[in-house]
């Protein structure tokens, strides 16, 4: 079958599989080995997937759970949904269709959890919407003044253009994570 290399055995022309290949038999049988069964779970970025064969929208053999449970859930409940679309007589959501999870929670797959959103762009909206600014938001200040700078300047614009050609030392900008706390970097 495959060629494995032993211990202390060399690569290169000194290994007895230089030059050879394998056969188209001996790919598959490699291939088969490797490959997991349909219905497996994997987990990719935090979120779970199945290995499918069937499912016409999968990528990469697989579909992510969510979009796996929303489809049946679909199906049982509501088989005349406008995201639903048919293919060789099953019902599947739509290729383009976005899967939200309400709690943010991206292990918990329960149809009661999942948002269908039509396109990436109210995704993206309902996130900016829903964050909560104070928890999540990183501020930077400013060393000198302490306002509000972006995170690609150190000082801000006034206190800049104050100390322009001047030899002062400052602090280092400030990042605060939540109000309150402060740390220099």
């Amino acid at each position: 079958m495959a060629c494995r290399m032993k211990r202390g055995e060399t690569k290169g022309k000194l290994n007895p599989f230089f030059g050879k290949k394998h056969s188209k038999e001996t790919k598959v049988q490699i291939i088969e080995k490797l490959r997991k069964p349909e219905g497996t779970i994997t987990k990719h970025k935090g979120y779970y997937g199945i290995i499918t064969f069937k499912h016409p929208f999968r990528v990469r053999n697989r579909i992510s759970r969510a979009r796996f449970n929303l489809e049946n859930y679909l199906r049982k409940n509501n088989p005349n949904n406008k995201y639903l679309v048919e293919v060789d007589g099953i019902k599947y959501l739509k290729l383009n269709i976005i899967i939200h999870h309400k709690n943010f929670n991206k292990e918990d797959d329960k149809p009661k959890n999942l948002q269908i959103l039509e396109n990436q762009n109210q995704h993206t909206t309902l996130h900016n919407k829903t964050q909560k600014k104070n928890k999540y938001k990183t501020y930077f200040l400013c060393g000198f003044c302490r306002k509000e700078i972006s995170f690609y300047s150190k000082k801000c614009k006034q206190c800049e253009n104050k100390n322009r050609g001047k030899n002062i030392e400052y602090k280092e900008r400030i990042i605060v994570k939540k109000k309150g706390e402060i740390r220099w970097e």
